[in-house]
């Protein structure tokens, strides 16, 4: 009796494996529309976690909007088990702020890591609202700079990321926006975190 498996079925078991060990990803852009589902997804995590098992969150995004940011960073925060945040390719902007956020801060060889100051896109508001929005993006931009500053060695923060500021992940490592670049030992028989047998992942 042949057993056909369909591609749907295949990908809920892997949802069902990742969600299991307490993984999620990130790898879209940081939107309203876009973040919904990895929102829903850690809240669940963090609502079942009673063991309080550490939850790892593959990056891979180019950043996108600071309050969705802000949503994220304030769930992370109140986490009482450890997160670990995992480079993967590329961490930018946005994307960036929320590597940082982990209690452990990992990354792939081959990543790049991209840190900057707040920007607003919003080129349409009126006169007597630029203050406004200025005054807005100032605080939202001394919020991020304070947490780059506690967390990092990088030193005069603001004046430095009023360019875009990029970082492989051995100078990433050494002015410690990550604490670990991941190396493979060992495996011959597939992709196996924790497993012996399969290889481990320092």
């Amino acid at each position: 009796m042949v057993i056909k498996t369909t591609i749907e079925e295949i990908e809920e078991t892997i949802k069902k494996y990742y969600i299991k060990n307490n993984i999620l990803f990130l790898d879209d852009d940081i939107e309203e529309e876009t973040i919904k589902e990895f929102k829903k997804r850690l809240i669940y995590i963090l609502n079942h976690n009673t063991k309080n098992k550490p939850i790892k969150i593959y990056i891979s995004s180019y950043g996108g909007s600071m309050y969705e940011l802000l949503s994220i960073y304030g769930l992370i925060k109140n986490a009482k088990c450890k997160i670990i945040t995992i480079g993967l390719g590329y961490c930018m902007s946005a994307a960036a702020d929320i590597l940082l956020l982990g209690k452990e801060r990992w990354a792939y060889p081959g990543t790049t890591i991209m840190l900057h100051e707040s920007s607003s896109d919003d080129g349409y508001s009126k006169l007597n609202e630029k203050k406004i929005d200025y005054d807005e993006l100032k605080r939202l931009n001394d919020f991020f700079i304070k947490r780059i500053e506690e967390v990092t060695t990088l030193t005069n923060v603001k004046k430095l990321l009023e360019k875009d500021r990029y970082f492989d992940t051995e100078s990433a490592l050494k002015n410690k926006i990550i604490t670990k670049i991941v190396k493979w030992v060992g495996g011959k028989n597939g992709f196996g975190e924790d497993s012996k047998e399969n290889g481990t992942i320092y």
